[in-house]
């Protein structure tokens, strides 16, 4: 049997109910859904992690957070085994991404072709220089009063250093100001993760491999200005879609600012206006993809690495707690030797690992459900920054420094942490259960993943890693990592 390209489709912050077909109340994937009603669709499909790099780590090892280790922004993983078992097999292998994750991390390098999609509105032509990184340095030690100090402060310091490149930042980061505030907003990416992608599949012998990975809908949520109203009403003014945009998830969840009401309507509808953009530009794709093609059609996998949250328990993003929304992920398989249908059993998405290598070797397979899904995070300061908590001093390190670990049941989950804590919760009804955690979960932890006390100490103990590079730096301050 002639081996199929896989097409694997990751769209990062994806929550599995801004999807039509789980559910979603808003028309935001008719593509998707067209796909997903002649293929699988796996509603209770779950993340190892709730941030990208633990939960990419997982589908590219087939491991828990705990076992790979790419548990914070410091860390390298030492190869990617499903890439080099998908090369062993005979595929061509090939990364589009605009997220760093891709990069800097190890994920990228067994891949034999690799482009990183360098698009954000952003980001700075020259992020590492000089008088750049001393104005940032200053803006978040609170120098400035006004930004008339500031950029009195950048020119000045500008021309006594005589930096040609610190001028051409100036002009850009104002000139995104502009754009941003007459609502004149780019794509983060989509468009060239897919004109890359296209270059990709039609390069080469097969069978191929493709890693297609999207940023939208991650925040700040700029949709392409024709997409900006979709869901909102057009009195709506692009100022006041700034305000709320300029806040700080971080700061919110940490208690120090406040999302109101209004400003969680206007950012739900701009990041469900995202999902929209991705899924038309999907469709393109794949109609494209469909008219090129001179082979057996390939397997299309559409998923997510986590959702967001927006104020659900006091957290914006997807930080600190784990969370059904923030671990639960759309799964769509179109495979053309598989039935249409949907699995109602949980799934962990690392089986995705086994579900490639085997399609590789020639299997028909579904990507095999489970009774249960464990999913891990190592304590928000892993994921925010090197130093966090210098800016936010009434978080708890306690409380949110702990490691968790969630197993995800049918109908409940079951949360542990290295504190003690343990409870439990109705997957429907969000409602805490008065028997906790039973018996068979405390054992089927201690199985599979271990003590949480003890994960969490030998991981304080071992904390180590490289220093975050510059680029990487400055793209996590444009996503709100730090």
């Amino acid at each position: 049997m002639q081996q199929r390209d896989i097409i694997f489709l990751l769209l990062d912050t994806a929550r599995a109910d801004s999807f039509g077909c789980l559910g979603a109340s808003r028309d935001t994937t008719p593509v998707i859904d067209s796909l997903a009603s002649d293929g699988l669709v796996y509603e209770q499909a779950y993340s190892n992690s709730i941030w990208s790099l633990p939960a990419y780590a997982s589908i590219f090892t087939g491991e828990l957070p705990s076992e790979h280790g790419a548990v914070d922004w410091k860390q390298h993983l030492d190869g990617n085994p499903l890439v080099e078992n998908l090369r062993a097999n005979g595929y061509r292998t090939g990364c589009v991404s605009p997220h760093l994750l891709s990069g800097n991390f190890g994920l990228s390098d067994a891949f034999d072709v690799h482009h990183i999609v360098d698009n954000f509105g952003e980001r700075l032509p020259y992020p590492n220089e000089s008088v750049t990184q001393t104005i940032k340095s200053r803006t978040k030690s609170g120098k400035y009063n006004s930004l008339g100090e500031k950029a009195t402060d950048f020119i000045s310091l500008a021309a006594r250093r005589r930096s040609y490149q610190a001028i051409v930042n100036g002009f850009a980061y104002v000139r995104t100001k502009i754009r941003n505030h007459r609502g004149d907003w780019d794509d983060d990416g989509a468009d060239e993760v897919l004109n890359r992608s296209r270059e990709f599949l039609d390069s080469g012998d097969g069978p191929r491999f493709l890693f297609a990975n999207f940023i939208e809908p991650h925040a700040p949520y700029r949709p392409p200005a024709e997409y900006i109203h979709t869901y909102l009403d057009e009195d709506v003014s692009v100022d006041r879609l700034e305000e709320a945009l300029l806040k700080s998830f971080v700061g919110a969840t940490a208690g120090i600012e406040t999302i109101g009401e209004r400003d969680s309507e206007i950012l739900r509808a701009l990041y469900d206006a995202e999902v929209r953009y991705l899924d038309d530009r999907i469709g393109e794709f794949l109609q494209n993809v469909e008219a090129q093609s001179d082979g057996p059609d390939p397997v299309v996998v559409i998923a997510s690495d986590h959702g967001d949250l927006f104020g659900k328990h006091g957290i914006w993003g997807h930080q600190a707690v784990i969370d059904r929304d923030l671990a639960h992920v759309p799964l769509i398989v179109s495979h053309p030797d598989l039935p249409s249908g949907r699995v109602e059993s949980p799934v962990s998405l690392r089986q995705l690992y086994t579900f490639f290598t085997n399609i590789a070797q020639g299997d028909i397979c579904r990507v095999d459900p489970c009774d249960t899904v464990v999913t891990e995070y190592f304590g928000w300061d892993t994921q925010l920054s090197i130093e966090p908590w210098n800016e936010y001093e009434n978080v708890s390190v306690d409380e949110y420094g702990q490691y968790q670990v969630t197993l995800f049941h049918k109908d409940k989950l079951v949360r542990f942490d290295s504190a003690g804590t343990a409870e439990a919760f109705d997957l429907e009804t969000d409602e805490r259960l008065e028997d906790g955690a039973t018996k068979g979960d405390r054992e089927f932890l201690a199985e599979t993943v271990g003590d949480p006390h003890t994960i969490h100490r030998e991981y304080r103990e071992s904390e180590d890693g490289d220093p975050l590079k510059g680029d990487l730096q400055d793209h996590l301050e444009n996503l709100g990592y730090m």
